[in-house]
């Protein structure tokens, strides 16, 4: 026997699989790709040529060797290593106080 997930809709007032309630929202939606708009032009502080598009923008910023903030990557964390034994942890304990 197969198990289903039902889910309250308020329209009806009763309990319905999610399978028909999420296809029945669904219905008037299809699918459709998102459309992003291009960027309005702006004025470079780099050398103060005017940015046109997000490719220009982008080959700008490889150009110049600058990256948008919020992008760029961060290293993670270094990992530190976990003592093995009780007598370990007393002892890291004791380095940190506590």
């Amino acid at each position: 026997m197969s198990r289903t997930s039902y889910v309250w809709d308020a329209d009806q007032k009763l309990f319905v699989s999610k399978a028909a309630f999420y296809a029945q929202k669904q219905k008037g939606r299809g699918a459709s790709p998102m459309i992003i708009r291009d960027i309005e032009p702006y004025q470079s502080m780099v050398d103060g040529s005017m940015i046109t598009s997000r490719s220009h923008h982008r080959n700008h910023l490889r150009e110049h060797g600058k990256i948008e903030v919020g992008n760029e990557w961060v290293d993670p964390a270094p990992k530190i290593p976990l003592p093995t034994s009780a007598p370990d942890v007393a002892e890291t304990l004791d380095e940190m106080g506590l």
